[in-house]
């Protein structure tokens, strides 16, 4: 079995302390104790000019002096000294360091230290953890190589997170919790080793169960989505990402240098790799729990049984919240509740058992409801009562829930006088929650963690290298667009693209003088919808540039007339070509939709899909599909959306045609990936009814010429599975430079 390159960070058997001090107030001085202090096996070395022994142990004055060879630099010496230091370690055949120190103060030119750094790194093929990070801990392994005052108790949670101060808190929230992990690392700046790398190593770490992740930004989406996926395979992977709103998210930029990416894109790409994402550390926690024990829920049908009615309606509401189902109850179940409690009352779900109900009918509708076929979990809700023993109810719903295959998540409400009844739930490895809330949350957990699984496994068929005469003719359409130094294609030749992927159009005319107007509304037929012709003007409604349901000649030179001024006066300089003309299209049971592309500055293109018409300003709600897509990943798309209730039948309309838009979403997908010069493409609206689907208007942007974050970047690995070199595939030294490299 081969060595994984990141090995060193977490077993290592000897380790260089460099910055080490005297000044126990130092970094280098607690990071040495915490390595001599709690138990690691291996040799520790401390290496400072300054002195000649720290704590009665010898000092060298630099890692070269070190006889014997080290498999670990820590470095806690100052920021200037950081590139001397690793370019010491490389000498020395150091092949892992974690650095604590910063690297971020930009010199008088503007060049940043951390490329230095960084330059000399990949000189040597050193792997680095930070700079500005606290460490990693491996309890296992007796191993702390932070200089916090905090330590990690055993257990079978990994903690990765990118801030130190975080990390700290998190270790001191969990210690009172006693809560252990097998692995923490803080990763800091991550300007060498990323989440990916790490996510790659806890995947087959067989100490690991579950993985729990913090970070504010992803500077290598490839990397990490590799690692994240691998790891998803295997076990739980629980996010928390910071940095959710663009006012948070300028921070972020400013410490990690990670691109402003959207957070409903980091949300799809999240359940596109099989992960679980929270918005707290409490969720944190919770979810790693719920997800480390062997049940899973396979579907999101929740059962509520309550001996209170109070409780069951908050949790209730939770569940909606989330977009949890309550699912029907049996009859056979109704009429079982009703023999034992001796009550004529309906039940329904959530079931309101009464305060005084005994223990073995309160296990015993748990038990029922854990055996219904159309209910995946169940939460038990209990709150003290007086005359009954909290411990023989949870007895009894504990021994009811241990014959089942389907989680159970349990809260009893109230404080110190549920000690003894938390320790029953602890001893059975159950899960028991403070709040109702949380409970319903911890469930979620489970139903969205069953749903991304789904998602991780979804492999979509390629379509690609076809040759389509249709999609050739769209290829020349942004290739006269970029000839004539275009980056945004005019409506008609938005369509033309959509006709060329088989998505329904309305027929469009361009006119670009009144008399022409007059000529294309006679053909097409009264009542027309008249917009301005720009590829300047992305959304015409916006400015004015929209005339609806025209019926008389009179209208259509009068409505020409009004666009072209109300654009020049909108948009001065705009480049106007005239007015498009379609024949109204009134369906009665349309729905208004908005689809299309749109690239994402982390996770490069992506097919988005949300409200249309005037209720995409007002809703801002859209679900994100990362193609290629498949049909499971477009009817998932389609159900995160809360456009995609607009779907549903509701009184005298009928339900609309989801596989016409499954279809539409998926030639989408097809687009981006044979023509990536596309920015942007909106299709808005889309009207879909029962029977049919046509887009309305489209409107697109193209790249004039590809950058960073369009074209595939090259990464040549080498053994220790380091970057080697980032090679652009247009570039004409590619071939020589694969060489140099692998004659190396």
């Amino acid at each position: 079995m081969t060595t994984h390159y990141l090995r060193n960070f977490f077993n290592p058997t000897s380790i260089a302390v460099i910055g080490a001090s005297k000044r126990p107030e130092s970094p280098g001085h607690r990071v040495l104790q915490n390595l001599r202090n709690g138990g690691f096996k291996g040799d520790v070395f401390a290496v400072n000019p300054k002195y000649r022994s720290i704590s009665g142990e010898p000092s060298y004055r630099k890692v070269g002096d070190i006889q014997q060879p080290v498999d670990l630099a820590i470095i806690a010496s100052p920021e200037r000294c950081l590139h001397d230091v690793v370019r010491q370690c490389g000498e020395k055949g150091v092949r892992s360091a974690i650095v604590l120190s910063g690297a971020q103060t930009y010199t008088a030119t503007g060049e940043v230290q951390q490329e230095q750094l960084l330059s000399i790194q990949r000189r040597y093929g050193i792997r680095l953890i930070g700079p500005e990070c606290l460490g990693v801990i491996r309890p296992s392994a007796k191993l702390n190589a932070t200089a916090s005052d905090l330590n990690a108790l055993p257990g079978k949670i990994a903690l990765v997170v990118q801030s130190g101060t975080l990390c700290t808190a998190i270790l001191d929230w969990a210690q009172s919790r006693q809560i252990g992990f097998s692995t923490v690392a803080s990763l800091g700046d991550a300007a060498d080793v990323e989440f990916g790398d790490i996510l790659d190593f806890l995947a087959t770490d067989y100490e690991t169960r579950s993985i729990m992740l913090h970070l504010e930004g992803v500077r290598e989406p490839r990397r990490f989505m590799s690692g994240l996926r691998a790891a998803a395979r295997i076990k739980p992977v629980i996010v928390m990402k910071a940095g959710r709103h663009s006012a948070a998210m300028q921070l972020v930029s400013m410490r990690t240098g990670a691109a402003k990416g959207a957070d409903d894109v980091f949300d799809a790409a999240l359940a596109r790799a099989g992960a679980v994402r929270v918005r707290s550390i409490d969720q944190l926690f919770a979810a790693a729990a719920v997800l480390s024990t062997e049940r899973r829920a396979f579907g999101n049908r929740l059962a509520i049984v309550s001996n209170g009615g109070g409780p069951a309606v908050i949790a209730a509401d939770r569940a909606v919240d989330l977009g949890l189902t309550l699912t029907d109850l049996d009859a056979t179940i109704h009429n079982e509740l009703s023999s034992l409690t001796e009550s004529r009352r309906p039940f329904t779900n959530p079931i309101d058992l009464r305060a005084g109900v005994a223990a073995q009918t309160y296990a015993r509708a748990t038990e029922l409801c854990l055996q219904d076929e159309a209910v995946d979990g169940v939460v038990a809700l209990y709150s003290s009562q007086p005359a009954i023993s909290a411990n023989e109810v949870a007895e009894a719903t504990l021994a009811v829930a241990k014959k089942s295959r389907k989680p159970m998540l349990a809260c009893w409400l109230g404080g110190d006088k549920h000690q003894e009844t938390r320790q029953h739930f602890t001893n059975s490895r159950a899960a028991l929650f403070e709040t109702p809330e949380a409970a319903v949350e911890a469930f979620s957990y489970l139903a969205h963690h069953q749903r991304n699984q789904k998602l991780l496994l979804q492999v979509p068929g390629s379509t690609a290298f076809r040759y389509e005469p249709g999609i050739e003719n769209a290829r020349l359409i942004i290739e006269n667009a970029l000839d004539e130094g275009r980056d945004s294609l005019s409506s008609i030749e938005a369509k033309t693209l959509l006709t060329a992927f088989d998505i329904p159009v309305v027929r469009t005319l361009e006119a670009r003088t009144a008399s022409e107007a007059l000529m294309l509304a006679e053909s097409l037929g009264y009542p027309v919808a008249m917009k301005i012709s720009s590829p300047d003007i992305q959304r015409k409604a916006a400015i004015g540039g929209v005339r609806l349901n025209i019926e008389t000649p009179q209208a259509v030179r009068a409505a020409f007339n009004d666009l072209t001024l109300a654009a020049q006066n909108a948009r001065p300089g705009a480049r106007i070509s005239g007015v498009t003309l379609e024949r109204m299209h009134n369906q009665l049971h349309g729905r208004e939709l908005q689809v299309g592309i749109t690239s994402d500055p982390v996770f490069g293109p992506v097919v988005t899909f949300g409200s249309g018409g005037n209720l995409v300003e007002l809703t801002r709600n859209r679900a994100i599909g990362l193609p290629p897509l498949n049909e499971v990943i477009a009817k998932d798309v389609i159900q995160r959306a809360h456009a995609g209730r607009l779907l549903e039948a509701y009184e005298e309309h009928p339900a609309a045609d989801t596989r016409l838009l499954i279809h539409i979403l998926l030639q989408l997908s097809d687009m981006i990936c044979k023509l990536p010069h596309i920015r942007q493409l909106d299709i808005d609206p889309l009207i879909v009814d029962d029977t049919s689907a046509l887009a309305l208007d489209a409107s697109g942007d193209v790249y004039r010429a590809f950058g960073v974050r369009q074209i595939p970047t090259v990464v040549l690995i080498d053994s220790s599975g380091h970057v080697a070199k980032r090679l652009n595939p247009q570039d004409t030294a590619l071939v020589e430079a694969t060489q140099s490299i692998i004659a190396k």
